[in-house]
């Protein structure tokens, strides 16, 4: 099976002397193996280091003209991939030894279409509340007992494996989508003619660099919910349970008791009793509030959105 990996890279200088090297000490056949990292304009040193003669001849490399976001990326290296199989990897993830040959193994399997990566932190000694539980908390594809297909709203692509042949079905990525959050629409779909083809690989370990903090993954859900959120539901109002829409208005479903729930909890002043508890309770109590800290700031970017 031949495998297509397709780097989405922004501003990547100071990771990529880590994740391309990991690319190219694969244990899966190299004549069956092609690498194809999509610059997105990068404005730091990212195309003098893809350009190194250390990797030119072993990467193919694309870079925009102009910076359009990862759907782009992510369609620009469909359309350049000839493999049977396409694998999505973000730029700041480093891989193991035998990854490309892992996913090959699941996808021999002909009922599996997706498959999602187990991704770790690579240093684990020092997070805080909010990266443990982004990490080690009860959420996501962890939910799921091993060996059964994933609902779609924990299929995250940032480090996944997708056939060839559900591509084509499900089409590329909405490129009307910017920014942050653009997994979950395109999720759905691949759900839709794949319903029980998606699984989570916890053996497949993928170390992610350059973390997060609580503050930084707020405003990206603030911008997911004023940007992304009103494109999905355009298109998918049956998601709008899954983006917090229904707290914010009865057009997406007559749930007046969440509506209310929405009025009275999701607020500034609420917003900031939740951090202040989930700064000074300890992990794991903090989560509870950490979850609320998360989707309080997608559906108080969503409500901005309806104001505009």
């Amino acid at each position: 099976m031949k495998v297509s990996i397709i780097v989405s890279v922004y501003n990547g200088a100071d990771i990529l002397p880590v994740t391309i090297p990991a690319l190219l000490q694969q244990d899966y056949p190299q004549h069956l193996t092609e690498i194809i990292c999509v610059d997105d304009a990068s404005t730091d040193n990212t195309e003098t280091l893809l350009s190194s003669p250390n990797w030119q001849d072993k990467i193919k490399v694309i870079r925009h003209n102009r910076n359009k976001g990862r759907c782009a990326t992510r369609n620009t290296g469909i359309n350049a991939a000839t493999g049977d199989l396409l694998i999505f990897l973000d730029c700041e993830l480093e891989i193991q030894k035998n990854f490309i040959s892992k996913h090959v193994a699941w996808h021999e399997k002909e009922n599996v279409i997706g498959v999602v990566s187990n991704l770790k932190p690579k240093d684990s000694d020092n997070l805080d509340k909010y990266q443990r539980y982004i990490f080690y908390g009860k959420r996501g594809a962890r939910l799921v007992k091993p060996g059964i297909s994933l609902p779609f709203k924990y299929f995250i692509l940032g480090c996944s494996s997708v056939k060839v042949s559900a591509i084509e079905t499900t089409g590329l990525f909405n490129e009307a989508l910017p920014g942050y959050g653009v997994d979950l629409e395109y999720a759905y779909r691949l759900w839709k003619n794949h319903q029980k083809g998606l699984f989570f690989a916890p053996d497949i370990e993928v170390y992610m660099h350059k973390l997060k903090t609580l503050e930084r993954a707020m405003e990206d859900f603030r911008e997911y919910g004023g940007k992304n959120v009103p494109v999905i539901l355009n298109k998918f109002p049956e998601l709008a349970p899954y983006v917090g829409a229904d707290f914010v208005s009865l057009r997406w479903r007559k749930d007046y008791f969440k509506r209310i729930l929405g009025v009275l909890f999701i607020n500034s002043f609420s917003i900031k009793i939740a951090k202040l508890k989930q700064k000074i309770l300890p992990y794991p109590i903090s989560n509870l509030f950490t979850r609320y800290l998360l989707l309080a700031s997608v559906v108080s970017g969503y409500r901005a959105s309806l104001k505009k």
